[in-house]
């Protein structure tokens, strides 16, 4: 079946179900056991799919379909439950508001685990104002399983009786209640933990080595101001009215969520993929805003409610890509379905000419064994090649590299790392990099490369691979 274009990343993903299924590990190059992704729990899902005899592709798209759907209801029902009795109608509102965002739109599409993910982090949020103490943990569980930033969701549910308790007797509690949940998942955590070490040689996926460190607070900042930028700063209007204690586990875990993307610098992708998680929280704070301004006077909550539809018509209509001013960016508001289609255009080529790239791959003489580049996703799931991965997603030498005096130069979050001298021990047949003096972004890993007077003298242009192609070997 056709689906939506996904995602480069999402094919990392892939492929280490495949090799699963193919009985070779849960690894991306045989033999190479190193965790180059951070999504545990989808990974094993879309292995199931393949072992089942669906595409991949296919079982991701199905997957995300059903965690979209799970993902509006959690945030119409966190809503439902935190509003009062009078104002439970504005719940309806919740998943129009979520529709129409771009970062749902764009995360449900891509072939990642964003809408699974978030889907848990709102569910587990529901569970706890409902006080299902086995449901909370259950889904804090899930989520870490299919992230690690899923702990800080558990930092926050799972601690909140041992945390109050300990502050109203001013010592720590003995009681199972209190310790009973943290305890629990604790446990879960350090079999996972145990697994990783086990099979992979480390306690975090090696992807934290690669992407954390290295971009300045501002990154951060920018991450999140572009998410608002896109709709979602009409929400903070009525928010900050929004007084129900009940959101407060909410609002501690999107407070921790901020902290931590200002602390990694945010990421590369666009339409905030880490803030889809806390939107639910927004929506529904803003919503409980507007309640209680209507409380106060019709006028004032009338105009409190009107900031729901102008955040759906700027999600809709506005350019998402930042502008210079606000009149720039309505000057070139677009039809709905344009602004749509756009956010879900993940990849520079079609997976049709990527299938034709890695079957010439596969086919070149000489052979092909191990080509080094940066988008491995694809290229890889389809060649079934040897990767080098040059920012080290998939191999630990690069991904604990840092990139020299290039380091602090140039930002793009998850493409920091550089290691030019372990790239050439590698000696791989095919260098995958821009040709030197090529209009592109500056990463270290490209400008390592260009620098270095080896890549000429071992490696020529090959136009037609537009990569460097290693220079036959002298015969003796």
């Amino acid at each position: 079946m056709e689906v939506f274009p996904q995602i480069d990343d999402a094919y990392i993903s892939y492929r280490y179900a495949q090799n699963l299924v193919d009985g070779n590990g849960l690894v991306f190059n045989v033999g190479e056991y190193v965790e180059g992704y951070t999504n545990l729990l989808w990974t094993l899902l879309i292995a199931a799919g393949l072992s089942l005899g669906w595409s991949a592709e296919a079982t991701s798209h199905w997957l995300g379909f059903a965690s979209g759907c799970a993902l509006l209801a959690g945030c119409t029902w966190y809503s439902y439950s935190t509003l009062p009795g009078q104002r439970k109608w504005l719940a309806t509102a919740a998943p129009c508001i979520l529709l129409a965002s771009n970062s749902f739109a764009s995360w449900t599409a891509s072939g990642l685990e964003t809408a699974l993910f978030s889907a848990l982090i709102v569910w587990a949020l529901v569970a706890q104002l409902h006080e299902r103490s086995s449901w909370v943990i259950v889904l804090c569980i899930l989520a870490t399983a299919t992230r690690p930033d899923g702990a800080l969701i558990a930092l926050v549910l799972l601690n909140r009786d041992l945390v109050s308790e300990t502050i109203a007797r001013r010592r720590f509690p003995v009681s199972s209640t209190a310790w009973g949940p943290p305890l629990l998942y604790a446990a879960a955590v350090l079999l996972l933990t145990a697994f990783r070490w086990t099979y992979y040689g480390d306690i975090v996926p090696n992807t934290f080595h690669a992407k954390v460190g290295g971009l300045p607070v501002e990154s951060g900042i920018k991450y999140i101001r572009d998410f608002l930028a896109d709709g979602s700063f009409f929400l903070l209007i009525p928010a900050v009215f929004a007084g129900d204690p009940r959101l407060r586990a909410g609002w501690t875990h999107s407070a921790i969520v901020a902290t931590y993307i200002i602390a990694i610098g945010g990421d590369v992708f666009y339409h905030s993929r880490f803030l889809l998680p806390v939107f639910p929280v927004l929506i529904s704070t803003c919503l409980s805003g507007v309640g209680t301004l209507l409380d106060r006077g019709k006028a004032i909550g009338t105009l409190a409610l009107i900031c729901v539809p102008l955040s759906i018509s700027w999600s809709l209509y506005v350019p998402s890509v930042p502008a210079d001013s606000i009149r720039e960016r309505l000057s070139n508001v677009r039809l709905t379905m344009e602004k749509r289609s756009e956010s879900r255009q993940f990849n520079f080529e079609s997976d049709k000419a990527t299938k034709d790239y890695a079957d010439r791959l596969r086919s070149a003489s000489p052979p092909i064994e191990l080509i080094a580049l940066i988008a491995i996703g694809r290229i890889g799931y389809f060649s079934q090649i040897d990767v080098l991965d040059l920012v080290g997603l998939i191999d630990p030498i690069i991904a604990k590299s840092q990139a020299g005096e290039k380091y602090s130069q140039y930002h793009l979050p998850g493409h920091q790392r550089s290691n030019v001298d372990y790239v050439f021990e590698r000696a791989p047949d095919l260098i995958k990099i821009p040709e030197i003096g090529a209009a592109v972004y500056p990463l270290p890993a490209f400008l390592d490369l260009w620098e270095d007077p080896r890549l000429l003298e071992l490696y020529y242009w090959d136009s037609d691979f537009k990569a460097y192609r290693r220079k036959p070997r002298p015969t003796l």
